[in-house]
C-alpha cells in the first residue's frame, strides 16, 4: 500500500492494524466457566456487596431460569467482561445452591485476580470447592482458512460451511457431542463488530481496521464423567490430551513450499529475517519496525499464493 493511501486512511478517523500484532501463533484458553461452593451465606453476601458497589458493573439481572444463576452480574474490564452469577437455580439442593459462585471470563484478555481483586479469595479454595464447566481452547495460525487442510477425527463427522464472498468458517461435529470444533477467519470476525478506540485527552474517536491472516482453531472442553472433571480440576498440564480428539492441521498441499521457493529468492538479512518470520521465531528481532516490516512482506508472499482473494477492509 501506498504511503498517500495509507495517510488518507488515518485522517478518515481509520486505525489500521496488523492481526499479527494482536493474537499470537499457538495455543490460548479463549474463555473459562469455573463454579465454586464457599464455605458459607456470609461469603455470597459480602460478594454481592462488592458487585454492588463496583462501577464497573453494566448489566446485572435475576433470572429463574435453570440454565442461569438467580443474581447474574456482567463487569467491564480493561479488555474484556467477567460474568459473575450467584446462586445456582439448577441445583435442587436449597442450601448448597445458595452458597454457589459461578465466574466465566477469557483469560487471555482478563487477569481475573489482579483485575477483579475481591475475586482473589477463589484462587485456592479447595479441591472439592471448585468445578471447571468448560474451557475454550483456541489456536491461531497466520495463515488464510482457505489453505488449511484438516483430518476428520471420527467417520460421523460432518462439516458444516458459512461462505459468503470467501470461506469465512469451518465447523467440524457430530450430532451429541460437547467437543465441536470452530475453525474461522479471525480477521474478518474482528472487523465484523465496532471497534473504536477514544482518545482520553482529546475525546477523538478513532475506527479500527484489522488487516493481515489469522485463522483460528476453536474448541470447547467440557468434562464428561467424575474422572474427566477431577482432571480439569487438578490444573494437569497433559490432560488435555486424554480429554479431547484435536484435529491434525496443515497448510494445503505445495503452499509452504512455493513460499519457501519465494523467500529463497531474498539475499543476506532479508532472506535470514524472513526465514524467522516463516519459523515463527518472533523474538529474534529487536527492532519493532524491523519485526513489522518482514512480517508485512511475508504476509505479501503468502497472499500471492492465496486461493481467495482477500480485501483489506
Amino acid at each position: 500500500m501506498e504511503r498517500k493511501e495509507i495517510q488518507k486512511i488515518i485522517d478518515d478517523g481509520v486505525r489500521r492494524i496488523n492481526i499479527q500484532d494482536v493474537f499470537s501463533p499457538g495455543w490460548k484458553v479463549d474463555k473459562a466457566k469455573i463454579k465454586y461452593l464457599v464455605r458459607n451465606r456470609k461469603e455470597i453476601d459480602d460478594l454481592m456487596y462488592c458487585l454492588s458497589v463496583d462501577s464497573r458493573v453494566n448489566s446485572q439481572f435475576t433470572s429463574t431460569s435453570l440454565k442461569n444463576s438467580h443474581y447474574n452480574f456482567t463487569i467491564e474490564c480493561k479488555k474484556g467482561t467477567v460474568y459473575v452469577g450467584l446462586e445456582d437455580n439448577s441445583n435442587m439442593n436449597t442450601e448448597e445452591s445458595r452458597k454457589t459462585v459461578t465466574v466465566e471470563y477469557n483469560p487471555y484478555k482478563v487477569d481475573i485476580f489482579n483485575e477483579v481483586t475481591y475475586l482473589s479469595k477463589f484462587k485456592w479454595t479447595e479441591l472439592h470447592r471448585r468445578y471447571i464447566l468448560y474451557l475454550d481452547l483456541a489456536y491461531d495460525m497466520y495463515i488464510n482458512i482457505s489453505d488449511l487442510r484438516y483430518k476428520k477425527r471420527r467417520k460421523n463427522e460432518y462439516r458444516s460451511l458459512h461462505e459468503h464472498s470467501f470461506l469465512e468458517t469451518i465447523y467440524l461435529k457430530r450430532f451429541g457431542t460437547t467437543n465441536a470444533v470452530r475453525i474461522y477467519d479471525k480477521t474478518k470476525e474482528m472487523n465484523s463488530t465496532k471497534n473504536e478506540d477514544i482518545d482520553e485527552d482529546s475525546g477523538e474517536i478513532t475506527q479500527e481496521k484489522y488487516y493481515g491472516d489469522c485463522t483460528r482453531y476453536e474448541i470447547r472442553i467440557k468434562p464428561e464423567g467424575k474422572n474427566q472433571q477431577l482432571m480439569m480440576n487438578l490444573i494437569d498440564p497433559f490432560f488435555i490430551q486424554s480429554i479431547v480428539n484435536l484435529h491434525e492441521l496443515w497448510l494445503d498441499d505445495g503452499t509452504e513450499e512455493k513460499i519457501l521457493k519465494e523467500i529463497r529468492k531474498y539475499r543476506g538479512n532479508d532472506f535470514a529475517n524472513l526465514m524467522m518470520v516463516h519459523q515463527g521465531e518472533f523474538d529474534y528481532f529487536t527492532s519493532n519496525r524491523t519485526k513489522k516490516k518482514y512480517i508485512d512482506i511475508y504476509q505479501d508472499i503468502k497472499k500471492s499464493f492465496s486461493k481467495s482473494q482477500h480485501e483489506n477492509d
